[in-house]
């Protein structure tokens, strides 16, 4: 058992005692994600921090193994109601990154958020950029998106080509596709859309619809991350309406010309493996793979495999 993962347990022993003093008002579900969450981060090597860049509150995680300013850094963007920590057993199976940074999008997780900012696709980008230029810890940037990240990262790479070696789109969003999904269906006058959720069941519904094989929660956990998915209704439900189908990129997608990893999951619901081939038919030089019997994240469905995927691909830039 090596040194970081005996330092691992024993912190995690120290954080059970600790959690055995917490007031009565406290979630023994939101203690049991929260120190999760620190544990992940220490075995994948990532420091949790916070920065102000403009009016919002980054908060992110980061590795450096050096403390010259990289070449390449590796960034990982989540996608819609997600977080960074969703990216941690993942991160902590890519070898060839000795910088990497994991934010929480503004909006989203514990960055900032307010009701009157415009969290659209284009203006996430900018933040994104800023963000980016105020940590200045690279020369250029691996970009790895999913979902509503891919959508991000895929705009980045076209307005930003200067500062990206390479570009992995995850299931992600930004192209119209003929194939309706659940997403598309969740639009409907009588339909409950799946990131708006109001009960339990809506978020267990949500769940099911992310991925085809999920990982073991607890469903204290379970409950506590459906109580957070529903306070966030509002917020999410704002947020949805500015990126829905906004800053669309089929157009644009022949301008990218960094190399280019297109991974998808075919039992994903929400946004349809159809897509893959939008992405790969229009962006030049592009590889496309595809993960049998995974749905929409393939990162948290298949950390391992998903990661030596990306991992070849990265490394080869």
């Amino acid at each position: 058992m090596n040194s970081l993962v005996k330092h691992g347990i024993k912190l995690a022993a120290g954080l059970l005692l600790c959690g055995l003093s917490l007031s009565a008002s406290a979630s023994i579900g939101q203690w049991t994600f929260e120190t999760n969450r620190s544990f992940e981060a220490m075995l994948a090597g990532l420091d949790e921090q916070s920065v102000n860049v403009g009016k919002d509150k980054w908060i992110y995680y980061v590795k450096q193994d050096s403390d010259n300013k990289a070449d390449t850094c590796l960034v990982l963007i989540h996608g819609f109601t997600a977080e960074a920590s969703h990216w941690f057993r993942f991160a902590r199976n890519i070898d060839s990154a000795g910088c990497m940074i994991v934010p929480d999008l503004p909006g989203f997780g514990r960055s900032s958020y307010f009701p009157e900012s415009d969290y659209a696709i284009s203006q996430q980008v900018a933040r994104l950029n800023h963000f980016l230029q105020h940590l200045d810890l690279a020369k250029r940037y691996h970009l790895v998106g999913s979902s509503m990240g891919g959508h991000i990262a895929a705009l980045y790479t076209i307005t930003h080509p200067e500062d990206v070696s390479s570009l992995t789109l995850v299931n992600a969003a930004g192209v119209i596709t003929p194939t309706q999904t659940e997403l598309d269906k969740g639009k409907g006058e009588n339909s409950r859309p799946i990131f708006e959720p109001e009960t339990q069941a809506d978020y267990e519904r949500t769940l099911d619809m992310t991925m085809s094989d999920p990982p073991w929660v607890p469903f204290w956990v379970r409950n506590y991350l459906g109580e957070e998915a529903i306070a966030r209704t509002p917020r999410h439900r704002q947020i949805f309406r500015q990126v829905y189908r906004k800053d669309l990129l089929d157009n644009q997608l022949s301008n990218i010309f960094v190399p280019t990893l297109i991974l998808w999951g075919d039992q994903d619901k929400l946004l349809s493996p159809d897509m893959a081939d939008v992405f790969h038919n229009k962006i030049p030089g592009s590889e496309k793979v595809i993960f049998n019997n995974i749905g929409h994240l393939p990162f948290l469905e298949v950390p391992s495999k998903a990661a030596d995927v990306i991992d070849l691909h990265i490394s080869q830039r």
